[in-house]
């Protein structure tokens, strides 16, 4: 009786001490996320949260910490201080990563076809810097590079199954989606001049301008359709109509040729690596036609739109803005200039300034942040020491996926390897880098590294498998001890 009656009271008056604690800590991390905000803009307290969120998903399932990334990926308008979100995620995340790998002793490396054009680049990027004309860009581009290659060797390392890649990829399937629809509210009705050459109010959604969403839209557009077709789960399959409906009619907003093209080249790649997906392939694109074609006899105004733009394509010189023939001549000019390191990282714009650009352009001043064109840009400002890491780099990824053993590996809940669909992909970026170099922007960046990682992540984990692999088989030693 007397231990009751003493419980009764200290029970009493621990629930006011809980209230009180409760209210305190409350209190103060509103004070904090307050002091973060005024002090970093809307995003620093976003980042916050993100941040202790990341600690704890490092410390119990680090391979999250690359969808969380993915996931980022539509705030990335958003600024912490002078970071954009999406570059204060992937520090976290890279960190996080390869901080719990390096604690666990289980690091992994790409393979070396791979880790040495990284390494290449990492190098070209620091002796170009030293000859950098803004040597802030430089050093901001820098320091992104180094956690984008990063980024590769943290996927490899944390995306050790079919299954974790199946999550980063749905989780950028996701992220597409959201970014299309952002993209699509936003826009406005185009309005094209000069016979389609120029269009007004195209959509960019969270980008700078319409190409940089054109790129993300092509690439996660032949994503979308890939898996699709390769997976046998339903909900994958219900997550890919979904968001490729979004990345289809935001491609189509963003009126990017370069894209539209890059998306076709895609497809393309698709339908030769894969030849199993040719007829699902062959269905969706006579579905895609057959939705044009039914707004073009509405008399849809997009499809008008569309069809003027395309009819532009051959006529591209039309824009008297679209100097490409003077700013692909400038960046010859600029490699010739520093041939082995070039201009320096986001030197372009203030080498095509010079007096020496003036000149060579017979006194035209060209307002170019870059070399409309990926391999150009990487030789302007990278020298030939970047532009050859560049192209070791795309060798090796051709190298590591022309393997027959891993192409015929059936991972269980897909009815075949993601690695045709990684490289349409890479491909549809590719492309479009022929014509434009819309890389600047840190989510479009992000999204195709990304893309680099799960690739090299694919091949990595299909290379640990055990046993014998057939065409078509089913789950090898290394699926049934999941």
């Amino acid at each position: 009786m007397m231990s009751a009656s003493i419980a009764g009271p200290r029970e009493s008056a621990a629930a006011p001490a809980l209230l009180m604690l409760v209210v305190t800590v409350s209190g103060v991390l509103g004070l904090v996320l307050a002091s973060v905000g005024l002090r970093f803009g809307p995003g620093g307290p976003v980042a916050l949260l993100l941040a202790a969120a990341l600690v704890w998903v490092a410390l119990a399932r680090p391979h999250v910490l690359v969808s969380v990334l993915a996931l980022a990926l539509p705030l990335g308008a958003l600024t912490v201080g002078p970071l954009e979100l999406v570059q204060l995620v992937l520090i976290l995340v890279v960190l996080g990563a390869l901080a719990q790998a390096g604690l666990r002793g289980d690091l992994v490396l790409p393979p070396w076809q791979i880790s040495v054009p990284l390494a290449g680049m990492l190098l070209a990027a620091a002796l170009a810097t030293s000859a950098a004309r803004d040597a802030d860009a430089a050093f901001r581009l820098d320091v992104r590079l180094l956690f984008e290659v990063l980024l590769v060797v943290a996927m490899v390392t944390v995306l050790r199954s079919a299954r974790h890649v199946d999550q980063v990829v749905n989780a950028l399937l996701l992220a597409g989606g959201a970014i299309s629809g952002w993209a699509l509210v936003t826009s406005g009705e185009a309005t094209a001049y000069l016979d389609g050459a120029v269009l007004a109010d195209r959509a960019s959604g969270p980008f700078a301008q319409p190409n940089e969403l054109g790129l993300l839209a092509a690439a996660l557009l032949v994503l979308a359709v890939g898996v699709g077709i390769t997976t046998t789960r339903p909900t994958t399959r219900l997550l890919c109509v979904a968001s490729g409906g979004l990345l289809l009619a935001a491609l189509a907003e963003s009126f990017s040729r370069g894209a539209w093209i890059g998306a076709a080249a895609g497809l393309v790649a698709l339908a030769v690596l894969s030849p199993p997906s040719r007829r699902a392939l062959a269905l969706v694109c006579v579905l895609g036609a057959g939705t044009g074609g039914l707004l073009a006899t509405l008399g849809s105004s997009l499809s008008a739109a569309v069809a003027t733009r395309l009819a532009s394509i051959p006529e591209a010189s039309g824009n008297p803005y679209d100097e490409r023939t003077l700013i692909w001549a400038e960046s010859l000019r600029q490699l010739q200039d520093r041939p082995l390191t070039g201009q320096g990282p986001g030197s372009f714009s203030a080498a095509a300034q010079s007096a020496a650009a003036e000149s060579a352009a017979g006194g035209a001043r060209l307002e170019a942040e870059h070399g409309h064109h990926l391999f150009l840009t990487v030789a302007a400002e990278y020298g030939l020491l970047g532009l050859t890491a560049l192209l070791a780099l795309i060798a090796g990824l051709i190298a590591i996926t022309t393997g027959r053993r891993a192409w015929a590996t059936t991972p269980p809940g897909r009815g075949r390897s993601l690695l045709p669909v990684l490289v349409s992909a890479l491909v549809a970026v590719t492309v479009h880098g022929l014509l434009d170099y819309p890389l600047r922007n840190a989510v479009g960046s992000t999204t195709v590294w990304l893309l680099v990682g799960l690739l090299v992540a694919e091949h990595s984990h299909l290379a640990r498998r055990v046993g014998p692999v057939h065409p078509g088989a089913g789950t090898t030693t290394e699926d049934r001890s999941r």
